[in-house]
C-alpha cells in the first residue's frame, strides 16, 4: 500500500487485529468485534489493489485518448484545408462543412491626398 494516512490507518488496524489474536484468551468479549475488523482489513486491501488496477487504467485510456483526439485534430485541419483548396477560401460552401469562409475585403473610397498650396509671394525659406 502507498505511503500516506490512510496506509498508516489500516496498517494500524492490521497491527491491533494481530496482537489481539494472539491474546485472544485475555479479551474473549472482543472477539467478535475483532474478527470484523480482521475482514475490513482484508476487504480495504482488496479494494486498494482495485483501485490501483483502475488508476493505471484509467491513465491508459487517458493517453489514448489523447492520443485519438491529437490525430483527429491533425486529420480535421487536413480536410478543412483539402475543402478550401476546393472551393476556394471564400466560398459559401464551407459553410455547409461547419467552416466560416474568409469575408472579402470592402474596398472603401480612398480619399486624395492633396499637398497643401504653396504660399505665394516668398520665393523660398531664408
Amino acid at each position: 500500500m502507498p505511503k500516506s494516512a490512510y496506509a498508516q490507518e489500516v496498517g494500524g488496524w492490521d497491527a491491533l487485529v494481530t496482537s489481539l489474536g494472539k491474546r485472544a484468551e485475555e479479551v474473549p468479549h472482543l472477539a467478535e468485534q475483532c474478527a470484523r475488523l480482521a475482514q475490513i482489513v482484508a476487504q480495504v486491501k482488496a479494494l486498494d489493489g482495485r483501485k490501483l488496477k483502475e488508476t493505471a487504467r484509467l491513465r491508459t485510456t487517458t493517453r489514448q485518448l489523447q492520443e485519438a483526439r491529437t490525430i483527429g485534430r491533425e486529420l480535421e485541419s487536413r480536410l478543412r484545408a483539402g475543402l478550401r483548396g476546393v472551393f476556394g477560401s471564400h466560398a459559401p460552401d464551407l459553410i455547409a462543412f461547419g467552416g466560416r469562409p474568409l469575408r472579402r475585403p470592402r474596398r472603401g473610397q480612398v480619399p486624395s491626398i492633396e499637398p497643401p498650396p504653396e504660399p505665394e509671394g516668398e520665393g523660398g525659406p531664408n
